[in-house]
């Protein structure tokens, strides 16, 4: 529990000795503003109906002053501890609270730990359809009975989807409602829009807008899914609204949370995952530790995103020498990538608080093995206040060979990462579960519940 505990507990002992004042007055004197009265009706031994005046005697007065002052307190500890995303800062101190839970689905990671795939029901009768639940869509998209691959926006290869994708077909839903314009993207080119009864984890029912593609990138045949279960409340200009405002209203807490176990951090590699929707997922999330990050502008490519003000590390030099890049960043979190994108100077800080040395036979930064024990983390000084941690295992990754590389890649050309950008990719979202809050857009970040080591035998 947390430091909000002790809090509650001073004001409800204050509570209770300010009635037993009012109590112990008689009933002709007792004078209580009607909107304290209004506050403490249904507390036990308070008969709600009591016509009182708006006075108190001192003692009670005073009670009641202090019981004014520490609900302040309380609140302000709240906004302190998670900023405006308070559903999750309430549900983190409560380690018994049922609704922080929601309903979880289970997934599967596939394609190089790009896809984080769930099943899914549409239409009735339901057709069951494997779709990948995205941080960085906003729609549902299914594939269409007849679609076909294409390669360009202006032409098709003709060839129908199939294989390893199975389809949605629109004529064998009996509630299925077209309602026009398509909302395209680089995957899903062209179809119809209609509306459809989907079900989604447990209990969660609910009509829903469904972009149907006749079109899609040819991408989707090396993809093992049926389309995209768009998490993102960023609706990017599009018509109607997104996904997950169809989907607030039907859940218990307006938060959807994101767990996913890569079988290591940044390789090309299968695992599993969970989406929790209307809930933080306290198996999986470290409920102590979420960090509210807020929602970012400036975002590349329409990602997921957040601000900072600076990034620094541990000083070079004896200590006499700053490691630190004092800028405005935008922060993305980008899973179609297993690495960390971001300009020189920024991968500057990481390689001198590391230790990585330049491989020119590897093409890589590559950090000692007598180094990696000894990496500093590196902070994220968030724009809206407070500090968010990057840890040796969020940046650097052993991969197949066994070399610790350095999975922070630095680009002069503003073209394909801008400098004011750095891009978090799968060797940090490995370690963390992803939540936002969808009535403000907010994202919270925590590190992930890691599974004792096994224990050695006797």
């Amino acid at each position: 529990m947390s430091r909000l505990s002790p809090l509650l507990l001073t004001l409800f002992a204050l509570l209770a000795s300010t009635l037993a004042v009012v109590h112990r007055i008689p009933a002709t004197q007792q004078r209580v503003p009607i909107e304290v009265l209004k506050s403490l009706r249904g507390l036990d031994g308070l008969d709600s109906e009591i016509q009182l005046k708006p006075h108190l005697p001192e003692e009670a007065s005073t009670h009641l002053a202090r019981v004014r002052q520490l609900e302040r307190e309380v609140s302000k500890f709240r906004q302190q501890s998670a900023g405006p995303l308070s559903s999750i800062s309430e549900h983190a101190d409560d380690d018994n609270s049922s609704s922080s839970s929601g309903s979880t689905i289970p997934l599967d990671v596939s394609n190089y730990g790009y896809l984080i795939v769930g099943n899914v029901s549409v239409g009735t009768p339901a057709q069951q359809l494997r779709l990948n639940f995205d941080i960085n869509r906003a729609h549902l998209y299914v594939v269409g009975q007849g679609a076909t691959y294409t390669y360009s926006y202006s032409s098709s290869s003709g060839s129908k989807v199939g294989g390893r994708n199975r389809v949605f077909n629109v004529s064998q839903s009996s509630t299925y409602q077209g309602s026009p314009p398509f909302i395209a993207d680089t995957l899903y080119r062209s179809g119809g829009v209609g509306s459809d009864v989907i079900n989604v984890g447990e209990g969660i029912s609910l009509n829903a807008t469904v972009q149907v593609a006749s079109t899609v990138s040819y991408n989707m045949a090396y993809y093992n899914m049926d389309g995209s279960f768009g998490l993102s409340t960023n609706n990017s200009g599009a018509p109607g609204q997104t996904l997950m405002a169809e989907v607030m209203p039907h859940l218990d807490e307006p938060v959807v949370t994101v767990w996913v176990n890569r079988s290591s951090a940044g390789c090309s590699c299968n695992g599993e995952g969970e989406i929790t929707l209307g809930g933080l997922n306290p198996e999986k999330c470290n409920a102590a530790r979420w960090t509210n990050v807020g929602n970012g502008t400036g975002s590349y490519n329409n990602l997921p995103s957040f601000n900072v003000s600076s990034i620094s590390g541990p000083p070079t030099g004896n200590g006499s020498c700053a490691n630190s890049v004092e800028a405005q960043f935008t922060i993305s979190l980008d899973t179609r990538y297993s690495t960390i994108y971001t300009s020189i100077q920024v991968q500057d800080v990481f390689v001198k608080a590391s230790g990585a040395v330049y491989n020119r036979t590897k093409y890589s930064y590559v950090v000692p093995a007598d180094k990696v024990a000894t990496a500093q983390p590196v902070i994220l000084n968030l724009a809206s206040g407070g500090q968010l941690q990057m840890t040796a295992d969020d940046y650097i990754v052993k991969g197949w060979d066994g070399t610790n590389y350095l999975y922070v890649y630095g680009y002069y050309d503003q073209n394909k990462v801008p400098v004011d950008t750095i891009q978090l990719g799968q060797s940090f979202l490995t370690n963390h579960c992803v939540s936002q809050n969808l009535q403000t857009g907010e994202w919270s970040l925590t590190p992930i519940v890691k599974a004792a080591p096994p224990a050695a035998d006797q």
